[in-house]
C-alpha cells in the first residue's frame, strides 16, 4: 500500500509538531532545574495541553509567579506577551514573565527573562525599590488598582501636559536651569 501525499504529510506534520514539543519540553525542564538551584525548590511544570492554560512554572507554592518558556529561532514577541497576560489572569498569578532561550546558551540563567515595562516596575516596588515619590499613589506615572490601561496612559500623557489637570511641573523642561560645569 502506497502512502498517499495527505497521509505523508501528516506523517510529516506529527513529527514536527513532536520534535517541536520535545525542544519545549527539553527548555522547560533545564529552566525549572535551573530556577529549583537558584532558591526556588518549590518550582513546578504545570500540566502540557491542560485547558486552563496558567504557564509553563510556577515558581513558588499557590502559583502567584509564573514563567512561560520559549525556545524558538525567530520571537514573536506581540503574540508572546498577549499569552503571557492571559495565562497570568488564569493563573490568578501576581507576576509572570517570559523566560526565552538565548541561542548558542544553553545555561537558562543566561536566558532572557521578558516582562511589560509595567510589570516590572511593580514588581521592584513590591520588593520595596524605588523611592516615596516614585510609589506614591498620586505619581500619575505609577498604575493605581482598578485603572485600565487606557486610564493609565491618560494620566501618563495629562502629567506631561502643562495646564491639564493632573499635570506634574516636576516633568517641566526648565530652560533656565543650566547644569553646573566645571
Amino acid at each position: 500500500m502506497e502512502l498517499g501525499p495527505v497521509m505523508a504529510h501528516g506523517v510529516e506534520a506529527a513529527w514536527v509538531a513532536n520534535a517541536r514539543k520535545e525542544k519545549g519540553d527539553r527548555a522547560e525542564r533545564s529552566a525549572l532545574s535551573w530556577l529549583r538551584l537558584d532558591g526556588f525548590p518549590w518550582a513546578e511544570r504545570t500540566r502540557a495541553g491542560y485547558e486552563r492554560d496558567a504557564g509553563d512554572i510556577h515558581l513558588i507554592p499557590g502559583g502567584s509567579v509564573i514563567a512561560q518558556v520559549k525556545d524558538q529561532k525567530t520571537p514573536r514577541w506581540t503574540e508572546w506577551l498577549d499569552q503571557l497576560r492571559e495565562q497570568i489572569a488564569q493563573a490568578r498569578a501576581q507576576h509572570g514573565f517570559l523566560l526565552v532561550k538565548r541561542t548558542g546558551k544553553p545555561i537558562p540563567g543566561e536566558w532572557l527573562a521578558v516582562m511589560p515595562l509595567s510589570a516590572f516596575t511593580a514588581l521592584l516596588r513590591q520588593a520595596g525599590y524605588g523611592g516615596h515619590d516614585q510609589g506614591a499613589p498620586n505619581n500619575p506615572n505609577v498604575s493605581r488598582a482598578g485603572e485600565t490601561l487606557a486610564d493609565t496612559l491618560d494620566s501618563v500623557l495629562r502629567a506631561h501636559l502643562p495646564g491639564e489637570p493632573g499635570h506634574d511641573a516636576r516633568l517641566d523642561d526648565d530652560q533656565d536651569q543650566k547644569p553646573d560645569r566645571m
